[in-house]
């Protein structure tokens, strides 16, 4: 990643998901410390999965290990719906 900003080689992350109709998941922790998770919800999505941002109820960043059991339940659901 760092390599990349180096050499200016960066991906447009916030048009890219504005732009794709890939489906896009965004799971973060409902007390995320690092970032304006409303600036989140409010971005362009192509094609958001579940038609939301999912908030994870009294987690911090990386909810993925915070409560692997729950976010492992969220990837099932999203890679169930991509595979139909």
């Amino acid at each position: 990643m760092f390599y990349g900003f180096d050499r200016g080689e960066c991906l447009d992350q916030k048009n890219a998901v504005a732009e794709t109709d890939i489906p896009t998941a965004v799971v973060n922790g409902a007390s995320e410390p690092f970032i304006n998770l409303k600036y989140i919800r409010d971005l362009k999505f192509g094609n958001l999965w579940s038609g939301k941002c999912i908030e994870m109820p009294g987690l911090l960043h990386a909810p993925f290990w915070a409560k692997p059991d729950e976010f492992q339940e969220i990837l099932n659901r999203f890679v169930e719906d991509c595979s139909k």
